[in-house]
């Protein structure tokens, strides 16, 4: 996956690169199934998926006290 010329959507190319590199190795079918899924959407619907998925990680890790990586 490369940065579109022209475009400033290199956090978004960068997250997408960590994620397909970490999170996707080992695809199950219902991995396989959102991956594909996630490549049929349009750039905006993934940017908005992707910042969802953030949005989720760190209210649920970060911000909340019983959350894996909260620190006071």
């Amino acid at each position: 996956m490369r940065q579109a010329q022209g475009t400033n959507l290199c956090g978004y190319v960068v997250c997408e690169n960590i994620r397909m590199k970490t999170s996707e190795r080992k695809l199950a079918d219902k991995n396989f199934q959102l991956l594909q899924m996630r490549d049929q959407l349009l750039e905006d619907d993934r940017m908005k998926a992707l910042q969802e998925e953030i949005v989720e990680f760190f209210l649920e890790q970060v911000i909340d006290p019983n959350g894996e990586y909260y620190y006071p």
